[in-house]
């Protein structure tokens, strides 16, 4: 049913991405930790991984957007992209996403680590680093719900 309505599909997968970007990794994995300075509102705070976690978030969100997904063996799976979709309407705005995209992923590998100690107070640069982030994220967020409306579609974001 899923590949039987393709505009549902297409709707979900952006809710999807959209969500991730700003309201679960921009806001309440990044910005709420940072604004805290706390140690126990990072994601990871017992693993330490909070980086990796926001790496791998972020690059799940580009392998959608460029419809590729590499195994841990080493292959690839690809097929229709969601930015080939976007590009049908609108080659500009799908070209913005593209590198907003790539944008918040080279953030997201260039964050400090650990990031409970680039959330501490005091730590400019680290704060820095992880404010960059949540705003490119804010970013990538918006220019999705432009491919919303483009495409005519419509979303619900959860504000808790």
């Amino acid at each position: 049913s899923f590949e039987a309505d393709t505009a549902g599909a297409v709707e979900k997968i952006l809710t999807g991405m959209i969500i991730l970007s700003g309201f679960e990794t921009g806001g309440e994995r990044l910005q709420a930790a940072l604004d805290s300075k706390n140690q126990e509102e990072e994601h990871s705070c017992f693993s330490d991984n909070t980086h990796r976690d926001m790496i791998q978030d972020v690059q799940g969100i580009w392998n959608v957007w460029h419809g590729v997904y590499k195994r841990t063996d080493g292959s690839s799976v690809s097929g229709t992209s969601i930015k080939e979709i976007v590009a049908e309407y609108d080659a500009d705005l799908a070209g913005r996403v593209t590198t907003q995209i790539d944008t918040s992923l080279d953030l997201a590998k260039a964050m400090p680590v650990p990031f409970d100690q680039a959330i501490s107070e005091g730590n400019v640069d680290g704060n820095a680093a992880v404010l960059a982030l949540v705003e490119s994220l804010s970013d990538q967020e918006g220019l999705l719900q432009d491919v919303f409306d483009t495409l005519g579609l419509s979303v619900e974001i959860p504000t808790e």
